[in-house]
């Protein structure tokens, strides 16, 4: 088997939560503190939430019979990105850490760009003005979350993989 941190080769007996005795000695195994709530607490609440904000506007389109492409499109993006990929991960992470790190990953950066997107379009035609200057304040709005959550992830890769 494979320590986790540094890769070294080494007997299952020898490997403690899967790191090695030197990682082990270094201090330098990197926390899951971050992991744990994301995966035990966050996606959950976002699963609930995003089906909670999905229903009303399924209702809607229901209703008012406005079965046009963009209303249909982004209700089904919707479904698939904040319902039914953060379900994955969160079944995924337990069974392979490998499939629910990479769905996790995928989560996190189609989530950014979609909500950069649909901010700045929906900010666009609510108040007028330059779609540029909003995608750009949405960027930088939403790095605040989502970048170091990524670059969090990224860093932890070898815990996932091995």
């Amino acid at each position: 088997m494979q320590c986790k941190k540094c890769g070294k080769e080494c007997m299952e007996s020898e490997l403690k939560n899967g790191f090695c005795s030197e990682c082990i000695e270094k201090g330098d195994i990197p926390s899951l503190k971050w992991f744990n709530f994301f995966y035990k607490i966050y996606l959950p609440i976002v699963i609930i939430l995003n089906f909670i904000f999905v229903i009303p506007q399924v209702s809607q389109i229901i209703e008012t019979e406005n079965y046009n492409f963009i209303n249909i499109s982004y209700i089904i993006l919707s479904i698939v990105l904040y319902i039914i990929i953060p379900f994955l991960a969160y079944l995924k992470v337990e069974k392979s850490k490998e499939t629910g790190y990479r769905l996790i990953l995928i989560f996190l950066m189609c989530d950014y760009i979609c909500k950069v997107f649909f901010t700045s379009a929906t900010t666009t035609v609510n108040y007028g003005g330059n779609i540029f200057i909003y995608i750009a304040l949405c960027t930088l709005i939403y790095a605040i979350w989502f970048v170091p959550n990524i670059v969090y992830f990224i860093k932890r890769r070898n815990y996932f993989l091995n």
